[in-house]
């Protein structure tokens, strides 16, 4: 209230944010929009845009909390827009776990259309950006964002038609670490590089075209990145790369089709990040 009395827009854009994070925690969803509003506006005048497109990301949040997508988008791509222009990588950072929000917006307009794949990805994304900000020692406003959607993924648990843990491959990426569904122990890729871009590559494309293959020039872009193969030799090494995905156990979790690869549709994929593993978990 001394931020508003004293006039100073940047206080008063700072005071309305805090305000408006306490607002979005009590469920005051309308309320927090407001604020988030009159706080980036303020901040704008006051020429501060570190904090304006810091605000700005939480605002996205809130929209998309609230399925306002586009609003959501919007609102995201002005956050990234001023938060690069000042260089605030730690802003981005917070910009991407807070984007996890419009991920699950997006999975819940999908589940109503009945494209249950889709719904499935997004909040896969939603749960990378999550394990994501987990993986270092987060300032406080990342710790916030991480609070607020890991709060979300929690609440879209109960509703969620996704497969059970037998049917889950999980991704530890900061390890290179990965369990398979129905096994116990982790799976470590260790220096397997080649290997492991590519099934992070087969994971993203679940997110960006669930049921399509990708094709092995993609693959081979994302395997062997900034390099110049002749044709046969590249497609020899891809085909030596995916049998060692197989070998490593994904046997049955990837498929070959004639337009290229892709995870099988029945396994779902999780990001996480643990602080403890099976040591005797095999070694790739």
């Amino acid at each position: 209230m001394l931020a508003l009395e004293s006039g100073g827009r940047r206080l008063q854009g700072l005071a309305y944010g805090c305000l408006a994070l306490a607002r979005w925690a009590m469920g005051q969803l309308e309320e927090a929009d407001r604020l988030t509003a009159g706080a980036v506006q303020a901040l704008a005048d006051a020429r501060d845009h570190l904090n304006e497109g810091f605000t700005q990301s939480a605002r996205g949040a809130i929209l998309a909390t609230r399925d306002r997508i586009d609003d959501a988008a919007d609102a995201f791509a002005h956050a990234d827009a001023a938060l690069a222009a000042v260089g605030d990588h730690v802003g981005l950072a917070v910009s991407s776990i807070y984007h996890g929000h419009l991920d699950l917006a997006r999975g819940r307009q999908a589940a109503a259309q009945g494209d249950a794949a889709r719904a499935l990805a997004h909040r896969s994304e939603a749960e990378r950006r999550l394990a994501q900000g987990n993986s270092g020692t987060p300032a406080t406003p990342a710790r916030i964002a991480l609070r607020t959607l890991r709060q979300a993924l929690e609440a879209a648990g109960a509703g969620d038609a996704s497969p059970g843990d037998d049917e889950t491959l999980e991704i530890d990426q900061g390890r290179r670490w990965i369990r398979i569904p129905g096994r116990v122990r982790w799976v470590r890729f260790g220096r397997q590089m080649v290997p492991w871009r590519l099934l992070l590559e087969l994971c993203e494309a679940r997110l960006r075209a669930p049921g399509q293959a990708l094709s092995a020039d993609a693959l081979i872009a994302a395997g062997w990145p900034g390099q110049s193969v002749l044709p046969t030799a590249a497609q020899n090494r891809l085909h030596v790369a995916i049998n060692t995905l197989r070998k490593l156990g994904l046997r049955l979790l990837i498929i070959t089709r004639d337009e290229g690869y892709l995870l099988a549709p029945s396994v779902r994929v999780r990001w996480v990040v643990s602080t403890q593993r099976d040591r005797q978990g095999s070694t790739g």
